[in-house]
C-alpha cells in the first residue's frame, strides 16, 4: 500500500525509547521502504533501553537520535 503523500524527510519525537515503534511502527517501516528519511528524537532513556531503541531502528529503518544526558525537560 502506498501512503499518500510522498515524504523525503520525517521527524517524530517521543517521551520513551519503545514509544515511536508501539504507536507508529508500521507507519515508520512503511516510510522508510518508500524511501523517507525517518528520525526519531527520544526524549528520556536509560542504558538499556538506548540498546532496544537501536536495535528497533534497525529493524525499521530510521535514524534514532536521544536528548542530552545533562539536559533536563521544563
Amino acid at each position: 500500500m502506498q501512503l499518500e503523500h510522498n515524504f523525503s524527510d520525517v521527524g517524530i519525537v517521543v517521551s520513551h525509547c519503545d514509544d515511536a515503534a508501539i504507536w507508529a511502527g508500521g507507519t515508520i517501516a512503511k516510510m522508510s521502504r518508500q524511501g523517507a528519511r525517518v528520525d526519531v528524537h527520544i526524549a528520556f532513556s536509560d542504558e538499556i533501553r538506548r540498546g532496544e531503541a537501536i536495535n528497533g531502528a534497525a529493524e525499521l529503518g530510521h535514524h534514532v537520535f536521544f536528548k542530552h544526558p545533562e539536559q533536563t525537560i521544563e
